[in-house]
């Protein structure tokens, strides 16, 4: 299910408005009252250098809006299963920043914005070891890690000692070079160490889930920023031989020289490329930075140094690339780029320092009190046979204690003890106090943050209304799904009939029906291009169709070898061909354009006047029709079904 944002329902007519005094009903709907508040805090964010200030307009479409959100709940689109796990996806996506302590959160949010204007290069050797392994495995990981730490500072090769012990199977052919790479891109253990050893230091090993790296950072630079470059892909495949891959090089480099010879960069892409994402829109990438594109690939985009240059071909794992530069922009400002900061921390390890510090204080606000005796009773409660996933939670589960109580939360005993039977298979071979402890404070804080999420719509207005948003356009999207977009796809029958009411309104613009002939001859374009200009003129009182001119064209190549020709028929229109946008249209043959080494001649035989056009010659735009119809006639029923009366006084107000 899509997410419709709110602010896109009504264009931005004000440069903002505030609210006098105390909040007030704009309008009732079947007796529902909807305040002013609500209309001008939508309108708010959409503030635009835009002056055209028409209130009836925009207050039309919150009418419109609040009608079919009304019809939606009417309908029970509220109620199905599919909406409310979307909504309940949304709500905790929403939830995440107030679940962070905000002062944990600011140094988060400056310590990644830092790191993100620096690239970093390193090295790693990896001793791999899960992070649920027995203290005794884990120690002699640590001691072989400590070991290669060693012999890196004794002088031997990073290269030759990762090849021969890391674990990482990439070491075999990068010798542990990772490349660059910047902030989130790296788990955040792994990210601290780097951004925290100096260039040509070893670090001490570094627990992350994988195991204990050992470090070397290698470089260090400013941040390039971001790229939008062109691209036209020449791919490998898997089952390619190596003679194949040759004769994908040799392609890729024969389009290199046709753009060399002055070919369209953006029609090689799109008649060449492989890319099947970019090769439609002239081989035009989206923007992007340090550490999201192959290495090589990188490398050879941000070593273009202005717009418009053009790389020779480039090898990587993907296949050979030639690389346009569309354009560069430096690092934004850090207000820029905090939203998407901030969405990245909290869904990022790194949140977790914030969310331990939150939970904390929401202890001492909703004054938490553990039952010390209800939860020494696991100590006796669990055995060693959860070490080994066998360990049988029966009598755990009957216990029916308080465990801990949080406002007017209660968990009981037999919560913890489910918790514990699903995480079971999860336990290290440590003490059963070091385990339970463990255990519970990921359960605790858990359980804490959920009853935090309970209470966001009274402790923080503007996640109430941010939730109410998500809430309504979705809604919104799926009502109009059903009884707008998707209808008038599917709709045939409809969609046939709007088409015959309103098919004057599809109208072609004045058309040519004619040919465009092409002409190339490896021995001379012009002497080839006169002989077939000079036959069609004795031939230009017939319709000659596709196929009889063909033929004709086709015979005037037996006295001249290498001689080739390409035609293409119509009808034409203004802009399919620049050869056409550029002459008189009349009935007849045309003098010869030259283009390169191509000849090109038009043979007019009719200038056809505006006609409707076909279905499915405008298919699109008249099904974009046929939904705004369908909504539009969708609106004037549920105005009919429910009673909307404005309080023109308070509309007054926020004019005023």
């Amino acid at each position: 299910m899509k997410r419709i944002i709110l602010g896109l329902l009504f264009p931005a007519l004000f440069f903002g408005i505030e609210l006098n005094g105390q909040d007030q009903v704009l309008f009732t709907l079947d007796g529902e009252a909807i305040m002013v508040s609500e209309f001008t805090r939508i309108l708010n964010k959409n503030i635009q250098n835009n002056t055209d200030t028409d209130l009836k307009e925009a207050l039309d479409l919150f009418v419109n809006f609040k009608l079919k959100v009304k019809e939606a709940h009417a309908l029970g689109f509220d109620t199905t299963q599919q909406f409310i796990r979307e909504l309940e996806r949304n709500r905790k996506e929403i939830a995440k920043p107030y679940l962070l302590d905000q002062t944990v959160n600011e140094e988060l949010l400056e310590e990644a914005y830092q790191r993100s204007l620096e690239e970093i290069r390193s090295s790693h050797i990896l001793v791999g070891v899960k992070m649920d392994a027995p203290p005794s495995d884990t120690l002699r990981a640590y001691q072989k890690a400590m070991k290669i730490r060693n012999r890196l500072l004794a002088g031997e090769s990073f290269d030759a000692v990762a090849r021969e012990v890391s674990e990482d199977p990439s070491a075999q052919t990068n010798g542990g070079d990772l490349g660059y790479y910047t902030v989130f891109q790296l788990v955040y253990p792994f990210e601290n160490a780097v951004y925290n050893t100096p260039v040509g230091s070893v670090s001490h090993p570094v627990r992350t889930q994988f195991g204990y790296h050992v470090i070397k950072v290698t470089e260090r630079q400013a941040a390039r920023g971001q790229i939008q470059v062109a691209v036209i892909l020449k791919a490998f495949n898997y089952a390619m031989t190596d003679e194949e891959k040759v004769d994908v090089k040799n392609e890729i480099f024969r389009l290199y020289d046709l753009i060399q010879d002055g070919e369209e960069f953006s029609d090689i892409a799109e008649k060449y490329s492989d890319d099947r994402n970019t090769g439609n829109r002239g081989g035009i990438t989206r923007w992007f930075g340090i550490g999201e594109k192959p290495r090589d690939f990188e490398d050879a985009s941000f070593s273009l140094v202005e717009d418009g240059q053009i790389s020779e071909p480039v090898e990587t794992g993907m296949g050979w690339y030639i690389i346009k530069r569309i354009g560069i922009k430096d690092n934004p400002p850090r207000i820029e780029v905090e939203p998407s900061l901030i969405r990245s921390i909290s869904r990022d390890t790194r949140s977790a320092k914030s969310r331990k510090v939150i939970a904390e204080k929401l202890k001492s606000e909703y004054n938490y009190k553990l039952n010390k005796k209800n939860y020494e009773e696991f100590y006796r409660l669990v055995d060693p046979s959860i070490f080994s996933g066998t360990w049988d939670p029966t009598p755990a589960l009957q216990k029916l204690g308080v465990l801990f109580s949080l406002g007017d939360l209660k968990v009981l005993q037999r919560e913890f003890a489910e918790f514990l039977a699903l995480n079971m298979n999860n336990a290290a071979a440590s003490t059963i106090a070091e385990f339970i402890d463990g255990e519970f404070k990921k359960f605790e804080e858990s359980h804490i943050l959920d009853y935090e999420e309970t209470q966001l719509e009274r402790k923080y207005p503007e996640f109430k209304y941010l939730y109410q948003e998500f809430r309504d356009g979705n809604l919104l999207f799926e009502i109009t799904d059903q009884l707008v977009w998707s209808k008038a796809v599917k709709d045939s029958l409809g969609l046939q009939q709007f088409y015959e009411e309103n098919k004057n309104n599809y109208l072609w613009d004045d058309r040519i029906d004619g040919f465009i002939i092409q002409c190339k001859s490896k021995l001379d374009s012009d002497q080839f291009a006169n002989k077939v200009q000079r036959e069609l003129n004795r031939q230009s009182k017939k319709d000659l169709n596709y196929d009889q001119i063909i033929e004709l064209i086709g015979g005037l190549t037996d006295t001249q070898s290498g001689d080739s020709f390409e035609i293409k028929t119509g009808p034409f229109s203004k802009g399919d061909n620049w050869v056409l946008d550029e002459m008189r249209w009349k009935r007849g043959i045309s003098d010869i354009t030259k283009e390169k080494d191509v000849r090109i001649i038009v043979w007019i035989q009719n200038v056809l006047k505006p006609e409707p056009k076909a279905l499915d010659e405008a298919k699109g735009q008249i099904t974009a029709d046929y939904q705004d119809y369908l909504e539009k006639e969708w609106v004037k029923s549920l105005k009919n079904k429910y009673s909307v009366i404005v309080n023109e006084q308070a509309l007054r107000s926020i004019e005023n």
